[in-house]
């Protein structure tokens, strides 16, 4: 089958966009979901920097003291904590200790005028840790790890505090919804369709033109150079005008 010069025309021309649209949208896509997740994890670096702040460890010792999560200075530490955690999206902000091989909650940005259903943590020990918990505490280094446990999928950091002998006495995580990030990128995948889409329809309509303008031109001319040809009469001329180089070819 003898494929016309203006399909090839058309089908180059779409399929050069297409393919230019396809490389350039999944590049920005990539630098986008890239971005997004730094941008995470500089979030969960912010809030634990300021958490620490906010958390003296000169008050750890008296973590044991009768009543003392009911204390105004207490309750105060909380809300500071649920502030952070309402400023950057964050799902928990906690802090933990160790006592004899046993990370418990000291900090729990839940509590702070706790809804019916949460569990009460204070001096609670945390069982199931992630691996990642264990790892900050030895290493003296802060690290971001994602998660399931029974609040869902979360990507956290776990952020060592050290006393001024450079001990770790204080473990500070913050969780971040996952599921809020699958959100994120649903959009974006939603947003970048959208744009290819309309990439495509934009093109299909250049390209319409331009075989119009192009191509078309070029047929009439192959059939009047064929109708001349095989009436052997110099006199017939084709309906193509204008003053561009098809006209000029088409009147010669």
């Amino acid at each position: 089958m003898r494929v016309t010069i203006g399909k090839r025309l058309y089908f180059y021309f779409i399929l050069s966009v297409v393919l230019t649209s396809i490389v350039s949208s999944g590049f920005f896509f990539m630098r986008y979901r890239d971005e997004l997740d730094n941008g995470i994890n500089r979030c969960l670096t912010s809030g634990a920097l300021i958490s620490k702040g906010i958390i003296d460890i000169a008050k750890l010792g008296e973590l044991h003291n009768p009543d003392y999560d009911k204390s105004a200075y207490y309750q105060g530490k909380l809300a500071e904590l649920k502030n952070i955690e309402r400023s950057f999206g964050f799902l928990y902000i906690y802090g933990m200790i160790k006592e004899d091989g046993t990370y418990r909650f000291v900090y729990d940005s839940s509590q702070y005028e706790p809804e019916k259903d949460v569990e009460y943590t204070f001096m609670k020990e945390y069982s199931d840790y992630p691996p990642a918990l264990e790892q900050a505490w030895k290493s003296g280094s802060s690290v971001t790890t994602e998660y399931t446990d029974q609040w869902g999928r979360v990507r956290s950091i776990f952020y060592p505090v050290k006393d001024s002998a450079g001990n770790v006495v204080l473990a500070i995580g913050i969780d971040y919804s996952i599921e809020k990030v699958r959100g994120i990128m649903m959009r974006s995948y939603y947003m970048f369709g959208g744009i290819f889409a309309f990439i495509v329809l934009v093109t299909v309509f250049f390209a319409r033109r331009l075989r119009r303008k192009i191509v078309s031109p070029i047929t009439k001319i192959v059939s009047g150079v064929t109708e001349i040809s095989e009436n052997a009469d110099l006199r017939l001329r084709t309906e193509v005008t204008g003053g561009d180089e098809l006209g000029v070819l088409a009147q010669s």
